[in-house]
Formats: C-alpha cells, structure tokens, sequence
C-alpha cells in the first residue's frame, strides 16, 4: 500500500483552516451587510405603508384618521405623517413619492436576494473545506493506526482474544442472570404451588377425615411421610385416610396418568357400620378419579359398594401364577384397557 506523507496532510489541513478563517471573515461581512438591508428595506416598507394610509385618508377626507407605526406602535395622525415625510397633502405628491420609495424596495429586495446567493456560496465553500479537513485528519488517524499495528501484531492478537473472552464472558453472564432470573421465577411458582397444594391438602384432609369419622388426623402433615403410632383397626383408618389424601392430590396436580392401586386395607373383622364408612370414602376419594385404579377387595365386602355395576369385577382365585389363570387374568385387564 502507498505511504502516506503526513508532512503533506499537515500541510494542506493548515492550509484549509486558514481558508475556512479568511471564507469565515467574507460570510461574516454579508450577515452584518445583510442586517443593514434588512433594516433599510424594513423602513422603506413602513414609509410606503404610511404613504398608502395618506391616500387612503386623502381620497375619503378623514383628516384625524390615524395610523400606527410598526416599530413602537404609537398613532400617527394624519399631519404627523405628512410632517414626518415632508409633504403637503397632496395626492398627486404622495404618489410621486410612493413610486419612488416602491422602486427603492424593489431594488433592496433585490441587494438582499444577491447578499444571500453570495452568503449561501461563502458557506457551501466553507463545508467543502471542513470536509476535506475531516478527510485529512482521518486518513493521519489511518496512518497512525497502521503503523501501530504494523509494531504489535501479537500485542492486538492478544488483545483480540482478550476482547472475545470479554464478550464471551459478558454473554455467559448475561445468560446466568436470564438464567437466575429463570430460576428465581420457577422457584417462586414451585413455592407458590406448594403453598396450593398444601391448601388442597388440608380441604381434602378435612373432607376426608369427616368421611371417615376421625378424631384426629394430625399425626402427619404435608409431605410428611414416616410412620403412625398406635396399632388396629384405628390406625388402618388413618393410614387409609393419607392414602386417599395424596391419590386426590396427584389426581388434582398430577401430570402424567398412572394406574393407582390399593390393595385390601382390611385385615380383621369390623362392625357393618364401619365398613360402610370405609367403603364410601374409598368410592369417594379412590374409585371415582379419572385414572385406572385397581383394587383389592373380598368378596365379602363387595356388598358394601354402591356402584358396583360401573366397576369391571376380576375374580382372583388360587394358583394365580399359573399359566391358565395368567392367561386368563391378562385377557380381562386387555379388555378393560
């Protein structure tokens, strides 16, 4: 690539801000010259006015109609502007004389229009020279930046990957704060649903343990899983009574369908009024969710359900595992699917 001569460029900026100054100083004279014909044309514009307003007054021989002038605003009468423009009120005098002052302003007009033109063409030049400046002073910053570059190629290279770990450290923490952010929400609504699942669960636990006749019921609370004390029949009726609570909650919240199953929770003899209670909280809170539930029952008990003809009944017999009954159970199960 040609070298740049920085010598050169010096040279020709100088040069050019030196022409911007002197172009500077010409556009100067034409803003104070301009002023000056504004004003001359301003005032031969309220003298023709004035001279139109005298005639105006002449031709219907208003004597004391007034005018105003448009500088301070004050009224002029009659006599005062013909004072003021040195005429008698003469009409053929005033016309002479509006004439004259309309040709006047013509001709400034003109002057401004001219004094703008050379206004306009000062201040294009002097644009087109602080472009070429500009010019200049990139082309010494290109130089400048070559050479530097030329010196520490390694020194940039690294910089380089300085700046790409930089970005890339930037993007990462800008994708773990989206990241945290993500994080803080779903920790919120995991919280949140919590919060509504344990209030679920105690409607249920509420519901239920009317259902079910119990005392007390607060052994365990939500999501707390270990053991019950006591022993009997009352506390099968209290392990029963959680089971329906979190079968109706999964039912409720849960977001795959899974087969529920219960096997028979009846291991002793119970009075008839107890094993009604039972049985409607299981066809209450077990039998009638919407998933596939299996469960286990004697025969002896089936009396005890009320809708019985809407359940598919498989009667389970001995030697379960054989290969004729296996048989046998698999077709039903195929069937209800």
């Amino acid at each position: 690539a040609q070298e740049i001569d920085r010598d050169k460029l010096d040279t020709e900026i100088k040069n050019y801000l030196r022409l911007v100054n002197e172009y500077g100083e010409v556009a100067l004279t034409f803003k104070i010259k301009l002023v000056k014909k504004r004003e001359e044309l301003d005032l031969q514009r309220q003298d023709f006015d004035e001279l139109n307003q005298l005639l105006k007054m002449n031709e219907k021989r208003h004597k004391y109609i007034e005018t105003e002038c448009k500088y301070c605003h004050s009224k002029l009468t009659q006599e005062q502007s013909l004072t003021r423009l040195g005429l008698n009120n003469n009409k053929f005098e005033i016309i002479v004389l509006r004439d004259k002052i309309s040709k006047k302003i013509e001709k400034l007009e003109q002057e401004v229009k001219d004094i703008q033109c050379q206004q306009y063409t000062v201040e294009e030049k002097i644009d087109e020279l602080n472009s070429r400046i500009q010019k200049s002073k990139q082309l010494l910053t290109i130089d400048e930046y070559i050479k530097a570059r030329a010196k520490t190629v390694a020194v940039s290279e690294i910089e380089n990957t300085v700046e790409k770990e930089k970005a890339t450290r930037l993007e990462h923490d800008t994708k773990k704060k989206e990241l945290q952010k993500e994080k803080r929400k779903l920790e919120k609504e995991k919280e949140d649903l919590k919060n509504q699942i344990k209030t679920t669960f105690d409607d249920f636990k509420n519901r239920i343990r009317i259902t079910l006749g119990l005392t007390d019921s607060n052994e365990l609370g939500f999501l707390e899983f270990k053991k019950i004390d006591g022993s009997g029949m009352d506390k099968n009726i209290k392990y029963l009574g959680y089971y329906l609570m979190y079968f109706s909650l999964i039912e409720k919240y849960g977001i795959y369908k899974i087969p529920f199953c219960m096997d028979s929770f009846i291991k002793n003899e119970i009075s008839t009024d107890t094993a009604n209670t039972l049985f409607q909280a299981i066809e209450k809170y077990f039998l009638s969710l919407e998933h596939q539930i299996f469960f286990s029952i004697v025969t002896d008990n089936v009396q005890y359900l009320e809708s019985i003809k809407s359940y598919n009944i498989i009667q389970v017999e001995e030697h379960l595992l054989s290969s004729d009954k296996y048989e046998a159970i698999a077709s039903q199960i195929m069937e209800v699917q």
